[in-house]
């Protein structure tokens, strides 16, 4: 049985406290793992600590929801503001953000400050990870200040592989990456994990230095895949193609997949806008799909400014409404949403009556319902490809159409490729239907 400390109760901490507080490994003398979740108490964030006491979480998560009332009722877990609990762990681990400043260099005065205040708390023959994503060579370094203030820890990078909306299936789904700053530090910190997952989930062994670089790495080759995927989309309008059967064509080629990806908006959240700057200095190919998928909210904006002129819409006269605020399908994520650049875009091009609708993010200010959202509206913009937004596309149409504006073709941009299957309808029915990827329309 572990006793375990984990700093930063957001997107990342909060599951890896309540998966290692549900764990189903149970000590016969001493029970199951207890987990301390260490929350700063500030006016921004502050609020976590009492709520989560309670079972609240402060964001929408169904399972995860369930992992905090068994972890509450089985008082495997408790939210404090206080470090001094890490005097009785063996196990503390760091889960907090790692932004990046305005020049894209990585702002890392917090961590080093959290890093501070365990070395206060921390004992001989603890083990210390380093969940968050960090730039390759920082895992030493805290090792270093560590090793400086003469405490003897195990330390290693366990970098986190989760999103929203799956937050507990990512952890068991894919194998979880163990970097040591040396071969104890591994052995100690798989000894754990492996205790935690009751040996289910598999455990990848490697250096600090790899483990910090297979995290940016995957997350820089992501972002790159989806900028390649980006860029031939803007060239399949251009040349007059399709991208979707492009795409297709292409993963014929099964034995050496392509891995072509869907094109859209942009690229929102808070790793792949960022973890690609990691890498940017050496390697250029990184700079220019952080380029490119920063450019598509502009992309986009080109589109629909297009449409609004061939129909005789003025800019300063336009009503837009925007499908989708989070970044990501299915979830109430806001971070970096691509979205929010869309619309600072369009107000800057004079566009002032800018609405969005977003029902997984109803408690956000601004945010329209439907069908209110649509009331004399010349143009949609879908950003976010919800499945709650399929019922609109199949079955309100008309409905639609008879809301937005009626002296000229109601605009659909579709920035997804939402209406696939429908769009001939669509068409037909007379709207004006401008599909990313689609030169061929």
């Amino acid at each position: 049985m572990y006793n375990v400390a984990v700093v930063g109760m957001g997107y990342v901490g909060i599951p890896e406290a309540l998966i290692i507080a549900n764990s189903d490994v149970v000590d016969r003398v001493y029970g199951k793992h207890r987990v301390y979740g260490i929350q700063r108490d500030s006016i921004q964030s502050g609020h976590k600590i009492a709520e989560l006491n309670v079972g609240i979480l402060p964001f929408k998560d169904d399972e995860l929801l369930g992992y905090l009332k068994t972890a509450l009722m089985d008082r495997t877990f408790q939210c404090t503001p206080s470090y001094s609990c890490i005097e009785k762990c063996d196990v503390v681990i760091i889960a907090v953000q790692t932004p990046v400043d305005i020049y894209h260099n990585f702002d890392l005065i917090n961590l080093f400050n959290i890093v501070d205040k365990i070395i206060e708390h921390i004992k001989d023959k603890t083990i210390l990870i380093i969940a968050s994503t960090v730039p390759p060579g920082t895992t030493d370094r805290i090792a270093s200040v560590i090793q400086k203030s003469g405490k003897n820890v195990y330390v290693a990078h366990a970098p986190e592989r989760v999103m929203p909306g799956k937050l507990i299936e990512n952890h068991h789904k894919y194998p979880r990456i163990i970097g040591g700053v040396n071969q104890a530090s591994i052995l100690h910190a798989m000894h754990f994990y492996n205790d935690v997952y009751d040996e289910k989930v598999q455990l990848f062994p490697t250096t600090s230095i790899n483990a910090e670089l297979i995290k940016t790495g995957e997350n820089a080759v992501r972002d790159a895949q989806i900028a390649i995927s980006n860029q031939l989309a803007c060239i399949c309008e251009d040349a007059g193609g399709n991208y979707y059967t492009v795409k297709q064509g292409i993963d014929t080629l099964k034995d050496v997949p392509r891995c072509l990806l869907m094109p859209g908006l942009g690229v929102g959240g808070p790793c792949l806008t960022k973890d690609g700057y990691l890498l940017l200095n050496q390697h250029g190919m990184f700079s220019v799909a952080r380029e490119v998928n920063e450019s598509m909210p502009r992309y986009i904006f080109s589109t629909l400014n297009r449409e609004l002129l061939a129909n005789g819409i003025k800019r300063e006269h336009a009503k837009v409404a925007i499908f989708g605020l989070a970044y990501t399908p299915n979830s109430e994520d806001t971070r970096n949403s691509p979205t929010t650049d869309f619309i600072r875009i369009c107000k800057d091009a004079g566009i002032e009556d800018v609405r969005v609708y977003d029902p997984h993010c109803c408690d956000v200010e601004g945010v329209w319902e439907f069908p209110t959202v649509l009331q004399q509206v010349d143009a949609i913009v879908v950003a976010t490809a919800h499945n709650a937004f399929n019922v609109h596309w199949c079955c309100d149409m008309d409905l639609m159409k008879s809301k937005m504006n009626q002296l000229h073709p109601p605009i659909f941009i579709d920035a997804r490729n939402v209406l696939s299957n429908v769009y001939p309808k669509y068409i037909k029915s007379g709207w004006v239907y401008s599909c990313i990827g689609r030169g061929d329309l």
